[in-house]
């Protein structure tokens, strides 16, 4: 694996598919970006959700070995996703359990969609 990205919408759900693609980054020792999309217009949404990331830089660094490139986009989620997958020609996609995957079509890579963590005690 050459490359992956987390889509995230940084709710607590969404911690399982974070630790999978660091765990993933580790294991292939690969770049590895986190893409969040703000559906909100203002500035100050996207200074949010990059102040959150990188409040957790060194955390997901030591997970993954290194650390992930953040991007934040603005706009449609759907939209966002596919473009940045294209763009950064990412080997995988991981995704929450219950977020865009039955959206995505035409995808340009692979997806994993872990489950939240209380689906995952019982798999």
């Amino acid at each position: 694996m050459q490359s992956l990205m987390l889509a995230t919408d940084l709710s607590s759900a969404a911690e399982p598919a974070l630790r999978r693609a660091a765990a993933l980054a580790r294991k292939y020792h690969c770049p590895w970006f986190i893409l969040h999309v703000v559906e909100d217009e203002t500035p100050q949404a996207g200074q949010q959700s990059a102040g959150h990331l990188e409040r957790r830089m060194e955390m997901l660094a030591r997970l993954a070995g290194r650390a992930p490139e953040i991007w934040i986009e603005h706009g449609d989620v759907v939209d966002q996703v596919m473009a940045c997958a294209r763009w950064a020609e990412v080997d995988l996609l991981v995704l929450g359990a219950g977020s865009l995957g039955g959206y995505l079509r035409d995808l340009p890579c692979e997806m994993l969609v872990v489950p939240h963590a209380r689906n995952a005690k019982a798999a």
